[in-house]
């Protein structure tokens, strides 16, 4: 069966529905008149399509289908939000592995090895999240496609952490940075690239003005609080100039500048606690503060030495050598294990 495009239009006085249908080769159309507005026959039209569809017989080669198309099925069924449809995507790329492979072949020792591997670099929640989009493809497969009858991601379980493991604060590597913001959307986009691609504090972020972005760079000078517009910062060393990265140079283009240059680009308040609730919807247990922390992680990773890295996120280099001194650590045991191969 095949079902073209429904029209609508007035008849009588009122409205019809017309739905092609192609059966055996040939083309017929069901209508339905009688309704009082083109919204009602609309609506009506999309019901019976939605039954026409149901009717439609599973093909034979959807047992065959593999696991990757599954999920782009899942991903591009009904009227999702942009947000959520870049954030299934962003989970199903974690099963690359078995993208290929015929959904009614994977098994419990395919997820697992994907799921525990994943959680070495990730937090429990954001592994969960990526846990539980695995079983709606898996579910999307039993329950729509028909294409298989076990979903292996309901046998595999993931223990919480203990309190004493959760001690230490999230550090999102520049691809799990980059992952975020491909879930993200709108002015909470750009607010999080700022606090993640240059180390802003959230209120440090807020306060931002168009005068402040010059030449590649942003002046920080002033801060908005949840309560008010200051024209102080938290310490003197917190007013500073940061280079801006070229991706959120282009995101920052891609928004409407304010009219005038002293005014805020973020015109709307965004509470943390509320951009923190976006994060946690497209799977990531991570907070603006975090991401400021994971800025100044990746700086420290990448070489940066401990007085720049101060300079770039506004604070003393005695504080960034007692919070960070870690950092160096664990590049000295990575460099150790590279040696022990020369």
């Amino acid at each position: 069966m095949e079902i073209g495009k429904m029209l609508v239009r007035k008849k009588d006085k009122g409205y019809q529905y017309v739905i092609p249908v192609k059966k055996n080769k040939s083309w017929i159309q069901l209508s339905k008149q009688g309704f009082k507005t083109a919204k009602e026959a609309r609506a009506a039209g999309n019901e019976r399509i939605k039954e026409l569809l149901e009717e439609v017989p599973m093909p034979v080669q959807s047992e065959d289908i593999t696991f990757g198309k599954v999920a782009k099925l899942l991903e591009l069924e009904g009227n999702k939000a942009l947000a959520t449809k870049a954030a299934y995507g962003a989970w199903a790329s974690v099963f690359d592995a078995i993208s290929d492979k015929p959904v009614k072949d994977v098994t419990y020792q395919d997820v697992a090895d994907i799921i525990f591997k994943y959680r070495e670099t990730h937090t429990h929640e954001t592994t969960v999240q990526v846990k539980k989009h695995g079983s709606r493809i898996m579910k999307h497969a039993i329950k729509k496609l028909k294409a298989t009858t076990y979903d292996p991601f309901e046998d595999l379980e993931l223990k919480a952490p203990t309190l004493s493991e959760k001690s230490e604060k999230t550090a999102l590597t520049p691809s799990q940075i980059n992952a975020l913001l491909d879930c993200m959307t709108g002015y909470e986009k750009l607010l999080t690239a700022f606090m993640a691609l240059c180390g802003l504090r959230i209120s440090e972020a807020r306060g931002l003005t168009r005068a402040a972005i010059q030449d590649g760079k942003l002046s920080v000078f002033q801060q908005r609080t949840d309560k008010e517009l200051k024209s102080t910062l938290k310490t003197k060393n917190s007013y500073r100039d940061v280079p801006i990265p070229k991706r959120l140079m282009e995101l920052y283009q891609e928004y409407p500048a304010p009219i005038k240059d002293d005014s805020l680009i973020f015109q709307k308040m965004i509470y943390s606690k509320t951009i923190t609730s976006h994060y946690e919807k497209a799977g990531f247990a991570i907070t603006p503060h975090e991401l400021r922390h994971s800025y100044t992680t990746n700086c420290i990773s990448a070489g940066i030495d401990y007085k720049t890295t101060a300079a770039l996120i506004g604070d003393s280099v005695e504080m960034v050598y007692k919070v960070y001194s870690h950092v160096n650590a664990d590049m000295m045991d990575r460099a150790a294990k590279l040696l022990e191969g020369f």
